[in-house]
């Protein structure tokens, strides 16, 4: 059975969905930004990137001599095939630490997320954290529009600025993984509902035998991966508390998703807040 996942408009391609953002986004720009009030604003498209469950639009928007860059966030609309999940892979017989969220409820939650962490962030007044100025929703695109970040992400300078001969010999990198080492520290205790997962030693153990389980019969390596299990099992059961400390997961917390500005300042992106899950705490504070 296919079902082809679309937008709520009835808007079937990639042409008709830009032009639905771009006049959209016309109509919203005096609403965005002071400066574009009872101006005639020109929306153009500079470039989109597929990623493998969403689309992400650049724009500039400008009039009277000023420019503003928007970035737009939607999911990507496919045939989904029944059974193999919203990327057409088959996950569903996967073992996952979360369950896939709907795209009703996805954007809602990722927008709801970013408007959450920059109201929390500001609230620092710390140099070293930067926050996305989230704009609006398209419940039509089920999709956000923010202010972009014109940023190099963490993994950019990382690979640009280190090679084997020189790995972190740079001071800039260096600062930058520690403010996003505490970026995310303070993160963990933002205090928004969120639901608790993997919060106890015995959880812990059973996502890994799951996970191994599974690796086992896909691999064909199950001799390997059963030592592996037992090997966590046993460690974990000598280290780790019955219960263990929580904080808010983020869920996809990798180098792309960390912009690093001037003076290192990290700004962090794609997060949905959705989950509260085991992780590292200390009283040191950030």
């Amino acid at each position: 059975m296919l079902e082809m996942v679309r937008p709520k408009t009835g808007i079937t391609t990639g042409l008709e969905r830009r032009t639905a953002i771009m006049s959209y986004l016309r109509e919203k720009a005096p609403r965005y930004f002071s400066e574009f009030i009872n101006a005639d604003v020109n929306v153009r498209l500079l470039s989109e990137v597929q990623r493998p469950q969403s689309k992400i639009y650049r724009f500039q928007l400008e009039a009277n001599r000023k420019v503003r860059f928007l970035r737009v966030k939607v999911p990507r609309y496919h045939n989904a095939i029944e059974g193999q999940g919203q990327g057409g892979r088959d996950i569903d017989h996967r073992p996952r630490r979360f369950s896939v969220t709907d795209l009703e409820t996805k954007f809602q939650l990722e927008f709801a997320a970013l408007s959450n962490i920059r109201k929390y962030f500001e609230g620092f007044h710390d140099a070293r954290f930067g926050t996305v100025n989230v704009l609006d929703s398209l419940a039509d695109f089920r999709g956000s529009v923010m202010e972009e970040v014109n940023n190099p992400s963490l993994r950019t300078i990382f690979v640009r600025e280190n090679r084997i001969q020189k790995l972190f010999t740079s001071a800039g990198s260096n600062e930058a993984f520690i403010n996003a080492g505490s970026w995310l520290r303070a993160y963990h205790s933002l205090p928004l509902k969120a639901t608790d997962r993997h919060q106890c030693r015995t959880e812990f153990i059973d996502a890994n035998i799951k996970l191994t389980d599974y690796l086992s019969r896909t691999l064909a390596e199950a001799q390997f991966f059963q030592e592996v299990a037992s090997t966590i099992q046993t460690a974990a059961l000598a280290v780790l508390p019955d219960s263990l400390p929580v904080g808010l997961g983020h869920g996809d917390y990798a180098m792309r998703n960390i912009l690093v500005g001037a003076g290192s300042r990290v700004t962090v992106l794609d997060t949905l807040a959705r989950w509260r899950t085991a992780s590292h705490q200390s009283g040191i504070g950030f």
